[in-house]
């Protein structure tokens, strides 16, 4: 098992080990096994499964999917709304503004939650446009049960948005039942428990 903090620093130069799990067209592997320091307690987590976003034919990020080794949920949606330590790791593939960002997340949320997230959704395009990527920074956004959820984007810079839907939101992005890519749904849950 691995501690965040080596995580974070591993896995896009991790290469060959039994326990991770590579993803397919990329050369970022994810471990199986994580701690997630949440205030003050470390919580295992076990990877869902892993996925490569593209758009059109040029890859954007690499995505590992982890939920608490507890919680059991046995299909995408599950995972999606299931209120419990859960978070997304994105390593990104290549460049990509803030505004780009922004502008991804801000069309992911409203095409696949009918709720309304105005100040949560201001707060959250007014950080990423803020936030460029370059190529090989790590974002990962954990949602924290009952509480919402805390997006850290490449080590610099951070922010937590307290609504357990709005988060729940971000992942129906990608595990929701219209999500921003089926090959990203499948991958993120190939390896349920």
């Amino acid at each position: 098992m691995i501690a965040l903090a080596t995580f974070l620093a591993l896995v896009p130069l991790t290469t060959g080990a039994d326990d991770t799990v590579p993803v397919q067209g990329s050369n970022v592997r994810f471990p199986v096994l994580v701690q997630f320091p949440d205030n003050g307690q470390s919580v295992e987590m076990g990877l869902t499964g892993v996925a490569l976003r593209k758009k059109l034919i040029i890859s954007v990020y690499s995505m590992g999917s982890y939920l608490d080794k507890t919680v059991k949920v046995a299909t995408p949606e599950e995972l999606a709304t299931v209120d419990a330590a859960k978070w997304l790791f994105l390593v990104m593939e290549r460049d990509v503004s803030g505004a780009d960002m922004a502008a991804a997340l801000r069309m992911g949320i409203e095409q696949t939650s009918p709720k309304d997230f105005q100040p949560e959704m201001a707060r959250l395009v007014t950080f990423f446009e803020k936030q460029s990527v370059r190529k090989g920074d790590r974002v990962w956004l954990a949602h924290r049960p009952g509480k919402g959820v805390l997006i850290n984007v490449a080590g610099r810079e951070q922010i937590e948005i307290a609504n357990v839907n709005f988060s729940k939101a971000i992942w129906n992005i990608y595990l929701g039942p219209t999500p921003v890519a089926e090959t990203v749904k499948v991958g993120l849950v190939s390896r349920l428990w």
